[in-house]
C-alpha cells in the first residue's frame, strides 16, 4: 500500500523518517518518496554546532520544487 491508500488506512496521518542531507536535499525529498514516507521534516542547520549557517542553502528553491511536484 502507498500513497493515498496508505494515507487513508492511516487516518490522514502523513508518515515520514530521518534522511540524511549529506547528498542534497532534492535527494533527501526522492529519497523519502523511495521509502514510502509522505512527510518530511527538515533540519536545515544544527543548532549545537560552532559554526551557524548564515544564509539558507543554495538548494532550497530546488528543493521547494521538488517538494512540490512530489505532493
Amino acid at each position: 500500500m502507498t500513497g493515498d491508500g496508505l494515507r487513508a488506512a492511516l487516518g490522514g496521518r502523513r508518515i515520514g523518517a530521518h534522511l540524511a542531507l549529506g547528498r542534497g536535499m532534492v535527494r533527501a525529498a526522492d529519497r523519502a518518496v523511495e521509502i514510502g514516507a509522505s512527510t518530511i521534516q527538515v533540519f536545515a542547520d544544527n543548532p549545537t554546532a560552532w559554526h551557524r549557517r548564515n544564509a539558507p542553502p543554495d538548494e532550497l528553491p530546488a528543493f521547494r520544487g521538488r517538494l512540490l511536484e512530489l505532493d
